[in-house]
């Protein structure tokens, strides 16, 4: 095998191995605790791993390119394979049902059931560092969906900020996930988005908002310190499609709506049908929200970088325009392409800039810099 094909397969292989791990953590049949030094297991293993990549990479500059990866390949995956089994044993604990909320640790796992469809849907949790320190203060609250890969980026990105110099203030991370024993693509098509496809598939967007509205975020103001004026929704593609329709029927839900590469193509542009009967029958949307999207996600078949049909780019602009052009009193809102960024890379750098601009540290800044000047 090539050095490049095993260097790829190993992300791959990686990225298939914890994507299935975390949806097994998250089913509602146990509560899963992550154990705070998995960051230093997690180094270690990236550490080897990045070791080994080196090592292919160098090997790879030889003339006998394929002779000497295929020598190396054996001993690169026992290693890598066996660092990120090490790396997962001792990082999950189990309970049976319900976490108590005596225990008190940074990432927990609930199931929180919709009582009205039957599913059943897990709720991670991620709380910040400070949460125990300051058993006084409230936070914001940021609820992600698509939870496989949401929760965990925004958690991981979160824990790596430099407390000296942060950019925004501390919030608990709340991970929504797919509905249990079902196919994430067909979970989340149905609950994120807000009506039937010509197939009649999709289109249980209200129902999900309801779910989240009436049991979700009660749950998580009940069990923890949270401050109910500064929840921050985060969602992309369907995700942001579901954030869209939220925006546009119970705005309130949220002050906050970060949505990134909203699927505003689905249904015929369906999303525009719901702004236009929102501007109809509204009389302000009190909301801050930044749009944002890959430059890649524009429609351009002569470049392989881009989308081939949809042109994204323009629909994300055409919305923003259509919400300006409202002249919503209380609307705050942001709209940005990302250079250099397609539709399935674009979240990370997306994510960064929305929660600077929802989430500020401004209000902290000023406050201390208040206690400050009158000592």
């Amino acid at each position: 095998m090539p050095t490049g094909g095993l260097v790829q397969s190993w992300f791959i292989g990686c990225g298939s191995v914890l994507s299935r791990t975390f949806r097994m953590s998250t089913s509602c049949q146990h509560a899963h605790v992550l154990r705070s030094h998995y960051r230093r297991r997690n180094t270690a293993l990236f550490t080897l791993s990045a070791t080994a990549i080196r090592v292919m990479t160098q090997a790879a500059k030889g003339k006998n390119v394929d002779n000497l990866a295929g020598k190396i390949s054996t001993f690169a995956f026992t290693v890598l394979a066996a660092a990120s089994l090490w790396s997962m044993q001792p990082i999950i604990a189990f309970a049976s049902g319900e976490l108590s909320p005596a225990v008190r640790e940074r990432t927990t796992v609930w199931c929180v059931p919709d009582q009205r469809s039957g599913r059943d849907y897990s709720v991670s949790i991620s709380l910040p560092a400070s949460y125990d320190s300051e058993p006084e203060r409230h936070y914001p609250v940021l609820y992600v969906t698509d939870a496989d890969y949401g929760f965990s980026a925004i958690d991981a990105s979160m824990r790596r900020l430099d407390p000296d110099a942060p950019a925004t203030r501390e919030f608990i991370i709340v991970g929504l996930s797919y509905a249990k024993d079902e196919d994430p693509a067909d979970s989340r098509l149905r609950d994120y988005t807000p009506v039937p496809r010509k197939d009649q598939r999709g289109g249980g967007g209200p129902a999900y908002q309801a779910y989240l509205h009436d049991t979700v975020l009660p749950f998580v103001e009940r069990k923890f310190r949270t401050d109910p004026d500064q929840r921050i929704y985060v969602g992309h593609s369907y995700g942001a499609l579901l954030g869209v329709q939220m925006l546009l029927s119970q705005p309130e839900m949220f002050h906050g709506y970060i949505l990134g590469s909203p699927s505003l193509w689905y249904a015929n542009h369906a999303a525009y049908e719901l702004e236009t009967a929102f501007a109809n029958h509204g009389n302000d949307l009190p909301a801050k929200v930044f749009l944002y999207v890959g430059e890649f996600e524009a429609a351009n078949p002569q470049d392989d970088r881009y989308n081939k049909k949809l042109d994204m780019v323009r629909d994300n602009a055409e919305f923003t325009e259509r919400l300006k052009s409202r002249g919503y009193k209380s609307l705050n809102i942001h709209s940005e392409v990302i250079p250099a960024e397609s539709h399935l890379t674009v979240f990370p750098a997306g994510f960064a800039k929305g929660i600077v601009e929802i989430l500020p540290l401004a209000k902290i800044s000023n406050a201390l810099d208040m206690d400050i000047a009158t000592q």
